[in-house]
């Protein structure tokens, strides 16, 4: 009869480690956190200026600012009103913008205190701009990269 229960403590032993083993394994453990979108940024620098962003918001300059929520993102040109509110999503080095059935994909960077987005259609040179200023970047290959500072 002894020899039943120390078998089955033994089982029961068993079974606990593997499912202590088993929820460690669906949940590994963080070593490092990762640096994130949200928070608010200011602009400090871009490769053309001024710009606009997916043509909602106008003459975009260095200042302005740009908060990143879970999912959606408010760009404040000037004024205390968002000029623009856009979904996004990211994937790898990809973040996609989204405005109803418009989608506008960049490549970015990131760390704990600087972001930098590349885009060839994000970000566009008022059309004014671009025939006065021959050294914005222009055309579909052309990208436009702007640099954020956490705030």
């Amino acid at each position: 009869m002894m020899l039943f229960y120390t078998i089955r403590r033994a089982c029961g032993f068993l079974l606990a480690l593997g499912y202590v083993g088993c929820a460690q394994a669906q949940r590994p453990i963080q070593t490092a956190l990762e640096p994130s979108l949200v928070g608010e940024w200011i602009i400090t620098e871009q490769s053309a200026a001024p710009l606009q962003i997916a043509t909602l918001c106008q003459d975009i300059r260095p200042g302005a600012t740009i908060t990143f929520r879970s999912a959606t993102l408010t760009v404040h040109a000037a004024a205390e009103k968002p000029c623009a509110v856009l979904s996004y999503k990211v994937q790898g080095q990809f973040i996609s913008f989204l405005q109803q059935d418009m989608v506008w994909v960049a490549i970015y960077e990131l760390t704990a205190e600087r972001l930098v987005i590349r885009s060839p259609n994000l970000f566009t040179p008022p059309a004014a701009k671009q025939v006065a200023d021959a050294t914005a970047p222009t055309g579909p290959t052309s990208e436009i990269q702007v640099t954020l500072a956490r705030k």
